[in-house]
């Protein structure tokens, strides 16, 4: 199965077990047969992308952040989540496929931003903080959520890495959850910057507002 943008090929190959409990032995069939379906398991997911030059190259960290939801979902496909929890799966597949054909619009400008999405994640993963895998770089801190993301026409972007601040083409975003109230240093990214700076709520700093139309 392959899903196709105009910048990425989604490739993935499912595999399918025979019913589960169909083998017989001596003392007849398993009274766990299920003839309806075998499970279903993941065999192989890549993303590629096409590059500034016309050729392709591979997009790990997405490629990643989609095996990881995917697999979850084959777990409750095989009967072994309750409704609940497919839910919040479903909903989550959904969500990280609406920001693959966000990214894939706005590499319609010509930017590479499927190259700019790796090296981000590389820079995430370089900090002190628990990540999260999606495919915007995304990561936890003291209980909250928040992701990078390319910033789209109009905004105003500000590179939390640089130390004064400096303008750039990422938004760091704040992905709301279950407690409000995080303050941070507005150059929070910065271990030089001294203690004494000031500090803001992270709903002011950071842009909540949807990028994907």
């Amino acid at each position: 199965m392959a899903i196709a943008g105009k910048r990425f090929v989604l490739d993935v190959d499912l595999e399918v077990d025979s019913a589960t409990g169909v083998e017989e032995d001596e003392a007849g069939p398993s009274i766990n047969a299920d003839p309806r379906r075998g499970k279903v398991r993941l065999a192989k997911l890549l993303v590629n992308h096409v590059t500034k030059d016309g050729g392709t190259a591979s997009s790990d960290s997405i490629g990643l952040a989609i095996q990881g939801v995917l697999e979850e979902y084959l777990v409750y496909w095989n009967g072994e989540r309750d409704q609940e929890d497919g839910e919040r799966i479903i909903k989550r597949l959904w969500e990280e496929l609406g920001d693959l054909a966000g990214l894939d619009g706005m590499a319609e400008s010509g930017r590479d931003w499927f190259a700019e999405i790796e090296s981000m994640s590389t820079r995430v993963r370089d900090l002190d903080v628990e990540r999260r895998a999606a495919v915007l770089p995304s990561f936890t801190l003291a209980g909250q959520t928040f992701r990078m993301r390319p910033a789209a026409g109009g905004e105003n972007a500000v590179d939390p890495f640089a130390p004064k601040n400096g303008k750039c083409d990422w938004i760091m975003e704040y992905v709301p959850g279950r407690s409000n109230g995080l303050v941070v240093r507005r150059n929070w990214l910065d271990g030089d910057v001294a203690e004494s700076d000031s500090s803001v709520k992270v709903e002011h700093l950071l842009v909540s507002k949807a990028w994907r139309k």
